[in-house]
């Protein structure tokens, strides 16, 4: 009886594959920890991946409430002013110092946001935001005790600073709470926020009665911030290192010239802004600092763009994602619309003194007149959070809310004294449409980047706010100011002097005016009726001056309804993506929250190369549609739910060339989005198949501007079978043309940006196959005029270098056909023929060389675009039957064959599979088809440990295929073995259905196994017959030696399959049915060797393996000991009228065996 003897395998160290994504170096001393420092940085970087991680207690609830109430206060200081600014500034010894208060206050809380949000992705927010509450306090301490403008101005940068860190509070909080209580979340961290809108401004109006009394609009939140500060030290506890670095690491990587670049372009230019409110703007005060700071932007923007950072401030890529619509588009709209508060916040409180309040010392009123703007932004919020998810189409209500706050806020360009009701209204208004807008275009922002960087997307969001709102306070101050100024010299001289007021007190009425009563009546020549005149010429002058102000937003507003009508995309948006999950219950992968970003890739194991998704080792339980199904979101839409019934957890697909660009230049990727969008809220993950220049040997898939135009994409020709002597065109592209694969390379290259935008942050799609079984079918190599040159000009270099490199270590079948070209190795300018000799074999050798290069091409600027692992498949020439197989009777697409153009010539087969490996340093591997052929050994030639897993994207979908993927997994370590076609059978039907269910219960098991050398085999046992077609496999792992045979019954075999692992000295995992194991010791001085305990196990945690007993085994389930029987399904008891062997159960079980040494007495 002949076996198969599989040896342990001696280990190499592990490494990280390169070529993949993020440039991850390891030393040493980096590899050499223990598990419990593993662990302890796992917990400080993990954030939750599903609701059912999160562990909300009543302290995170009042952790929740003080982060609310810390980020409530930062803001506190902003509303107050508006009302307040001038009698402080008065107060305080210099009007014209309140330019200063909000805009130093925004300058800071921009820098905070920028540097402090960016990094705290790297230290975690807690001593971010405890720190910010820490310098809140001594900002409002100093304000407090102000002697001078001077010291508010101080108090204005410490309360910004670290009202910037505070409010870090807005993107802290997704750290602490699932997403279906997500909404409230976004709410309640803005409740201190709008409570400080609607109450400070009121409460400013009263302090300002009695000198002196304002003081208390900083005592109060300086209490306030001691309370939030004593409890965030106490309670708050997020992930230390949401990035996953160790802190001397991010310390080392922290883009230092970036933040201090930043800062200085910050601090110049709205400092050259604020100048222009009290300098001529072409003083050079203004210049300086307005070119400096400029500058000191575009130094910001080339150094953050093309400096070699590992940890930049504002990553290009989360610009240009998806054209810029993810967050560049969201970030303007941000930006522009919290100019729109500013300019209210501008215009609305000077209508108020100038307009409508008749006697300045009514507070009551003045305090009733400021609630129509705040309670307006009150309802927008609350419209938003009650309404948004019931109407949906996020960018639609997103530009009717910009679009309601820029067309009111314009309006208000027709406010004049006696217009109250017409500006109320349309403040209210304006400000509604802003309470919606506002938050939904945080939202945007925050959504724009994955949850390991919300502190950068955090961070441009406060950026947005504060940077819009210091521009906006500058601009449009500086345009009320000049403006009305301007007009009052021209209004209130001629009706001054029209009323009696003597031209010489001309100067001093212009002075006294925006002072008030008591200054007046020190002006000489003044009278009531003067003083009626001029005040009413000069509340016509801010008539004129706040009509520019307001129309002069227009400019701005109709920016932002541009840029987020046409710009900001809805379909596949992160912010839909929660919304939708909070709505359904779905818990479909979302953007990656692991300690590390990484996007798919291999990482190296001493034995092959594992699969990684969302950062940890991924087993595909994968199925290919057929060709057609991935064409249309519409036809999958009642698949998806068998497939997941299928226990299937990966997808192939075809995308196809034709598809995505049918017209030149033209790319279409709706379809595509639907897809992968659905596939995601199934819990699917994708590997799509390039279908480009080539599928099965020909080019049916490339598009009809292609097929139609053969100048410019040359076909290749073949003999001519039914006229010897003359060739036929084919429907294939020749690969001797630079123009096909420049334009495969091309649509690709568009195909693989476009996924990285669309699924970067989420990793739905995993792989991506280039091509499709590439190569000639019907003649042995391309036999056009371009071909033909080619073909008689000298070898190239590079081949025959490969050649002699690795000659001796080339397959036999090449060897072979080798011996010619080694007694000719010293020649040069020698033709193909003229070096390997006339055959079908040079011919095979010449096009797989040219392919290969095709491929490399098209799969270089795929990897370029986007890194994740990238391979091609192989149609398999017919070189050895599969037990039980017979290819007589079947097609030539399904048996192969033997010549070169009975399968596809120049594809990827064993006998060339070193050279594509060589010449295509882009595709991470090259996987075999496999439906005819020997099966294990298709596997071992595909399966190399040193630069490639296998693989298999088609197979048999029967139960004959399905036996097979456990050799699969667990002989030759493959991250997957897929059937082809399985959308045209039911769950029920496919056999996969319930062997995808059992590897589902021991993934991890697998995963693990395969890092571990010599410590598992998988095996297949076919249907009986005589000769058995399956032999039994022998396997040594530690001291023992394992053979493994179809499961002992009195009657006929089962079909069997399985796994069997080693988990420790003497104790083995079995998974599978229909076989049985004798152990025997390899231990020369061992007398006896027998199982010590044997139990049924069933999984009761799918993702960790966690086992427990069901049952214990012995007796008759042992056959008295001496074999761990997994039965079949169904054992067939023969005639022996008593039933000895039980049905399978669940088809895992545990075996602890035992040796002794010595027999005893």
């Amino acid at each position: 009886m002949s076996t198969t003897s599989i040896p342990a395998a001696s280990p190499p160290s592990p490494e990280k594959d390169s070529g993949q994504s993020g440039d991850i170096e390891k030393s040493d001393s980096a590899e050499l920890v223990n598990a419990d420092n593993v662990t302890a940085t796992k917990e400080m970087s993990y954030i939750p991946q599903t609701d059912e991680e999160y562990n909300v207690t009543f302290k995170t609830w009042i952790v929740v409430w003080i982060l609310a109430w810390s980020y409530g206060i930062s803001f506190w200081i902003v509303p107050t002013y508006s009302g307040t600014q001038a009698v402080i500034a008065t107060e305080l010894g210099d009007v014209t110092k309140q330019t200063w208060y909000v805009p130093v206050y925004t300058m800071c809380v921009t820098m905070a946001f920028m540097v402090c949000g960016a990094n705290s992705d790297l230290f975690g927010r807690r001593w971010f935001i405890i720190g910010g509450n820490i310098l809140m306090f001594i900002g409002f301490i100093v304000g407090g005790t102000a002697k001078n403008n001077t010291s508010l101005i101080v108090s204005s940068a410490f309360i910004g600073f670290g009202g910037g860190n505070a409010q870090l509070a807005a993107f802290a909080l997704p750290e602490l709470l699932p997403n279906k209580w997500r909404a409230w979340a976004i709410v309640l961290a803005d409740i201190g926020v709008l409570f400080a809108v609607v109450v400070s401004p009121i409460a400013g109006r009263f302090a300002i009665v009695q000198p002196g009394a304002w003081r208390w609009l900083f005592y109060a939140p300086a209490i306030a911030v001691v309370l939030s500060i004593i409890g965030l030290a106490l309670y708050y506890y997020p992930p230390k290192h949401p990035r996953g670095l160790p802190t001397r690491q991010a310390l080392r990587e922290l883009d230092y010239v970036g933040s201090i670049l930043f800062i200085l372009a910050t601090t110049l230019i709205l400092v050259g802004i604020v100048y222009t409110t009290t300098l001529p703007s072409s003083n050079p005060r203004v210049i300086g600092t307005l070119c400096s700071g400029f500058g000191c932007l575009v130094l910001f923007g080339l150094w953050e763009t093309f400096a070699p950072l590992k940890q930049p401030l504002t990553p290009t890529r989360i610009f240009t994602r998806n054209q810029g619509r993810e967050l560049t588009a969201p970030f303007i709209v941000g930006f522009v619309v919290t100019m729109f508060y500013y300019c209210l916040n501008v215009v609305y409180p000077t209508m108020i003194s100038v307009f409508f309040l008749k006697d300045p010392n009514d507070y009551h009123r003045a305090s009733l007149l400021t609630l129509p703007q705040n309670l307006g932004l009150l309802l927008g919020a609350v419209l938003l959070t009650f309404l948004g998810n019931k109407i949906g189409h996020w960018r639609w209500t997103l530009t009717g809310s910009v679009t309601i706050m820029v067309v009111f806020g314009a309006l208000l360009a027709l406010a004049t004294p006696d217009r109250f009701g017409l500006v109320v209204a349309f403040v209210f208004l304006s400000e509604v449409g802003f309470g919606w807008a506002q938050y939904l275009s945080i939202a945007y922002i925050q959504f724009g980047t994955d949850q390991v960087e919300l502190g950068v997307s955090g961070g441009l969001a406060g950026v947005s706010r504060f940077a819009g709102g210091s521009i906006a306070i500058a601009i449009y101050t500086t345009i009320l100011t000049n403006v009305q100024g301007s007009a009052a010299k021209t209004l209130v001289p001629p009706a001054a002097m029209g009323a009696g007021l003597p031209g010489d007190s001309v100067e001093a009425l212009m002075a006294a005016l925006p002072i008030g009563a008591a200054a007046l009546e020190k002006v000489p020549g003044i009278t009531t009726e003067v003083i009626a005149a001029a005040s009413a010429a000069f509340q016509q002058s801010y008539v004129v001056g706040l009509r520019t102000t307001c129309l002069s937003s227009l400019s701005f507003g109709i920016v932002g309804i541009i840029g987020e009508s046409s710009l900001v995309r809805e379909s596949g948006h992160g912010l839909r993506e929660v919304m939708v999950e909070e709505k359904s219950g779905n818990s479909y992968p979302r953007s990656p929250r692991t300690h590390t970003k990484e996007i798919p890739h291999l990482e190296k194991t001493p034995t092959s190369k594992q699969l990684v998704v969302d950062g940890e080792p991924f087993l595909m339980r994968p199925a290919e549609l057929q060709n057609s199904s991935l064409s249309s979101a519409k036809f999958m839409k009642n698949v998806w739910p068998k497939l997941v019934e299928g226990n299937i957890n990966t997808v192939l697909g075809s995308v196809t060339w034709e598809q995505i660009e049918p017209r030149e230049g033209e790319f279409f990727f709706e379809e595509l989005d639907q897809i992968v969008n659905d596939a995601r809220s199934h819990g699917l993950r994708l590997v799509l198949l390039w279908f480009g220049s080539f599928k099965n040997g020909v080019s049916t898939y490339v598009p009809s501007w292609v097929k139609t135009n053969p100048d410019r994409f040359p076909r290749a020709k073949i003999n001519n079978p039914t006229s010897p002597g003359s060739l036929r065109v084919t429907e294939v592209l020749s690969v001797f043309h630079a123009e096909s694969v420049a334009a495969d390379a091309r649509a690709f290259r568009t195909f693989m940006e476009h996924l990285r935008d669309i699924d970067q942050g989420h990793s739905t799609v995993i792989m991506v196959q280039v091509q499709n079984e590439v190569g000639l079918l019907g003649d042995s190599r391309d036999r056009a005029n371009m071909a033909n040159r080619e073909f008689a000009r000298p070898v190239t270099s590079d081949l025959i270098s490969l050649l002699e490199t690795q000659g001796d270590h080339l397959p036999d079948t090449l060897q072979r056909h080798l011996a010619l070209w080694r007694g000719m190795c010293s020649q040069e300018n020698r033709s193909w023929e003229a070096v390997f000799g006339p055959s079908s074999q040079t011919d095979e050798l010449f096009m797989a060389y040219h392919y290969a290069k095709y491929v490399e091409q098209v799969a270089f600027v795929g990897k370029s675009a986007y890194p994740i692992p990238l391979f091609t498949n192989v149609w398999q020439n017919y070189a050895g039957e599969d037990t039980g197989s017979s290819s007589s009777a079947l097609p030539v697409v399904a048996g192969g064959g033997g010549s070169p153009g009975d399968y596809p010539s120049g594809g990827a087969v064993s006998h060339v599979l070193d050279i594509w490996r060589a010449l295509t340093p882009s595709l991470d591997f090259i996987s075999p088809d496999i439906y005819l052929n020997d099966y294990p050994a298709v596997c071992s030639q595909y399966s190399r440990p040193n630069n490639q897993p296998l693989f298999i994207p088609e197979q048999r979908r029967d139960e004959y295929g399905a036996r097979r993927i456990w050799a699969a997994y667990g002989r030759f370590n493959a991250i997957g073995a897929s059937p082809f076609g399985i959308d045209t059978l039911s769950p029920s039907e496919s056999p996969f259905t319930n062997h995808y269910s059992l590897l589902s219960k021991v993934s991890s098991h697998v995963l693990k196994a395969q890092r571990t050398p010599g410590s598992m085999v998988g095996f297949f046992f076919d249907e009986f017959s005589t000769p058995d077609p399956s032999p039994p496999v022998v396997a040594a792992m530690g001291e023992w030696e394992l053979t493994i045979e179809r499961a002992f019954v009195f009657g006929t075999p089962s079909p069997g399959f399985g796994l069997v692992i080693h988990t420790g000295p003497d104790r083995f995992l079995l998974v599978g049915e229909g076989f049985h194991v004798r152990f025997r010791s390899l231990r020369d001085d061992v007398c006896f060797a027998g199982i010590s305990r044997f139990t049924e196990e069933e999984v009761v945690d799918g993702n960790s393996g966690e086992m427990e007993t069901l049952r214990v085994l012995n007796g008759d389930e042992t056959r008295s000991g001496t074999l761990a029987i997994m039965p079949a399904a169904d054992p067939d008891y023969g005639s022996f009228p008593i039933c000895v062997t039980i049905p399978a159960g669940t088809r895992i079980a545990k075996c602890e065996v035992y040796a002794l040494v010595g027999g005893g007495d």
